[in-house]
């Protein structure tokens, strides 16, 4: 089966997704308490209200929003934690609330301030419990915990216990722990939260590199949206219980950015101003000891040309890198009601 195929199999369809709760409202003053004690007052809040959408195997999609958005009443209803009050959920085919146990091999939700580590227990002895419990084969499990020391260096923790762990390994052991089974689909709520910046590229390496071997569809939810644009091709955007946005992040970028991009050139030496004059007056551009950084609007000026026009000038350059908006300053002005709101 190639990549085309297995993006064209749908693991995760919801349809008309809703999500409501009955509130108490209490009534003020001494009254007001003696008329609540015989007769209480309700209100209806819609936390989700019709969301629609599908996810493929193998697509890594952020899932992002304002907290209360909707995000995790969302999941909690896919991953059948939460009985929707109307909608269809499918998970691989199977309704999740009605089949939890079904499903449980399937998938893997990983959230960021809560631990399925066992703390008084060395780490090894977490892994050997879930191996048991999802009864994996031994020859599966040898093999998954060879690549995962590979990827995240277990050996060095395997024999620690849990409570002695810093942050940071603590969440890469976690993340380790619900791959242990090779599930379908990982969703992982702030994974990143509170690590520093080591911690947070092995994090992220890691997803990548399970998702391009086992082709395992990952859902993230996080406020970091720096991670969500170095993870994510798609994302799906929910605000007030409803679907704002779900599609490809450079499709995001251009309908709802200002047009700002940035594209660095590195040189293994120092680079000469004097080289770049008709790059710096065509240009917003400058030169920084071994760099040369140019701003531009994608929306009029295309990469491919600066690119042309830059190794016009000098044949110096060893590598580039190109960086289209910033995910963070757009979503904020869509929340705030700016002049690309949604």
């Amino acid at each position: 089966m190639d990549e085309k195929e297995i993006l064209s199999i749908p693991v995760v369809e919801v349809k008309n997704l809703k999500k409501s709760y009955k509130v108490y409202i209490p009534r003020s003053g001494v009254r007001g308490r003696i008329k609540d004690f015989f007769k209480r007052q309700y209100k209806i809040i819609e936390a989700v209200k019709g969301v629609n959408l599908c996810i493929h195997q193998g697509e890594i999609v952020g899932y992002i929003g304002l907290n209360g958005a909707g995000k995790s009443t969302t999941i909690k209803m896919i991953t059948g934690i939460m009985k929707p009050t109307d909608g269809i959920v499918r998970i691989c085919g199977i309704n999740p609330y009605n089949n939890r146990r079904k499903i449980s091999k399937d998938i893997s939700v990983i959230f960021g301030q809560k631990t399925h580590l066992w703390a008084d227990l060395p780490v090894g002895d977490s892994f050997e419990l879930i191996k048991e419990m999802y009864d994996i084969p031994e020859q599966q499990y040898n093999e998954r915990i060879t690549w995962l020391n590979k990827q995240l260096d277990l050996d060095s923790v395997w024999k620690q216990q849990v409570r002695r762990l810093s942050l940071g390994q603590k969440m890469l052991c976690e993340i380790a722990l619900g791959l242990i089974y090779n599930p379908k689909i990982l969703f992982l709520d702030e994974p990143t939260i509170g690590l520093d910046v080591l911690v947070k590229n092995k994090v992220i390496s890691l997803i990548q590199e399970m998702n391009k071997v086992y082709k395992t569809t990952v859902i993230v939810t996080s406020h970091d949206l720096k991670d969500i644009e170095r993870l994510c091709n798609r994302i799906i955007m929910i605000d007030k219980g409803n679907i704002v946005y779900d599609g490809m992040l450079h499709h995001f970028y251009r309908q709802y950015g200002d047009g700002s991009s940035k594209v660095a050139f590195y040189a293994e030496s120092e680079l000469e101003i004097e080289d770049f004059h008709s790059i710096l007056s065509k240009y917003k551009a400058k030169v920084n000891s071994n760099e040369l950084l140019i701003e531009y609007d994608d929306r009029v000026e295309s990469v491919t040309n600066i690119i042309e026009n830059v190794l016009v000038c000098s044949d110096a350059f060893y590598d580039m890198s190109i960086k289209k908006g910033d995910l963070e300053e757009i979503v904020e002005r869509i929340y705030t009601g700016g002049k690309n709101e949604i």
